[in-house]
């Protein structure tokens, strides 16, 4: 009986132990916390975005043979659109790349053509810019044809103090970069 009285005394930790051991895991996790990457602005987050889609749009143009739009709402906001018997439609499942938000609840988009660029093609199916309704007006931006060939641009991102460009050359392809503006 001695034996086991002796075990049960010995055996198991004591609360000192047990506090020690939450301590230095609090600690770790902290290390942890501090130490996590910061969330991406939600520029960054947009021209990502938006990059992705205007290379897979170029790619798209070339595979399926028929022109594709990038168009940019006034008010804000993007759609995808292409070119099928004369006429623009939107392409299913063409939403906005990137969202809506920011510091002030926005991620502003302007695109500038370089100088002596060509402006998108708009003699395919009516005018540029096109009214779909009372309230939205599109301005098609960035065309991509079949061939190869797209608009050539720079589409600049802001977002509070974040700003980020791309450029896309005549070939389709986007290379982009960002700062913090200051």
């Amino acid at each position: 009986m001695a034996r086991s009285a002796r075990l049960s005394k010995e055996a198991g930790f004591t609360l000192v132990e047990l506090l020690v051991v939450v301590f230095i895991i609090a600690l770790m996790a902290g290390v942890v916390v501090v130490n996590l990457p910061k969330p991406a602005p939600p520029a960054e987050t947009h021209a990502r975005e938006l990059s992705r889609a205007l290379q897979q749009a170029a790619r798209e143009s070339i595979v399926s043979g028929q022109p594709i739009a990038w168009s940019l709402r006034e008010k804000g906001g993007s759609r995808f659109e292409r070119f099928v018997g004369g006429e623009w439609e939107v392409m299913t499942g063409s939403r906005d790349p990137g969202g809506d938000s920011g510091s002030d609840g926005t991620v502003h988009v302007e695109v500038v053509y370089p100088a002596g660029g060509r402006v998108p093609a708009t003699n395919m199916g009516g005018e540029n810019p096109e009214r779909t309704d009372k309230t939205e007006l599109f301005h098609r931006q960035i065309v991509f044809s079949p061939v190869g060939e797209a608009t050539a641009a720079e589409i600049i991102v802001r977002s509070g103090q974040h700003e980020y460009r791309l450029w896309l050359d005549e070939a389709g392809d986007v290379t982009w970069h960002g700062q913090e503006a200051g």
